[in-house]
């Protein structure tokens, strides 16, 4: 971050070079001091107050990144939007915020020893659930087959009627070829 030359973060500036493009199709109308109502493509208004920092959108006040209707209103005061991006997003401040220096510790085995006991893990209650199936033990038998047999079954032959064959293992021809 130290390398990055620019005011604000690089995330936050690819962000605000799209918002440059959207912001294009913007039309700000001034309303005096510096609020603005801002005109989108399609017709929709939102009211904007570049001194309290609201947007109708509500994208820059909940987040603090600039959104279209932002980037806008100070491209028709002549003003740099940059400015306008909260401190949050600052290389400054991402370099205070990282500039104090972690100590190291001593191994686990060098921490001093207390006479309370150990904190153990907070109860949780067994939620609801769809009760479990009951799985077969291994003493029971499996079924060893899953095809139904033709034991007790008589079969017959359609072409004559035979018991013994099926049609198609039949050795006479078909009684209706010779039509």
């Amino acid at each position: 971050m130290q390398r990055h030359n620019g005011p604000i973060c690089l995330k936050i500036q690819n962000h605000l070079k799209k918002m440059k493009v959207d912001a294009a199709r913007r039309i700000p109308r001034w309303n005096g001091n510096e609020q603005f109502e801002v005109v989108g493509p399609y017709g929709e208004q939102y009211k904007l107050d570049l001194q309290a920092w609201i947007c109708g959108c509500r994208k820059w006040d909940l987040s603090g990144i600039l959104c279209a209707h932002v980037v806008a209103a100070p491209n028709f005061l002549g003003q740099e939007p940059e400015k306008y991006v909260h401190q949050y997003y600052k290389v400054e401040t991402y370099l205070k915020i990282y500039n104090n220096m972690f100590s190291p510790i001593n191994g686990k085995e060098m921490w001093p020893r207390t006479e309370y006991a150990k904190v153990l893990p907070p109860y949780v209650k067994k939620r609801v659930e769809r009760p479990k199936q009951n799985k077969r033990n291994e003493s029971e038998a499996p079924i060893q087959c899953t095809k139904l047999g033709r034991q007790g079954t008589k079969i017959t032959c359609n072409n004559y009627g035979n018991v013994g064959h099926n049609r198609k293992s039949c050795k006479v021809k078909d009684r209706f070829s010779y039509m």
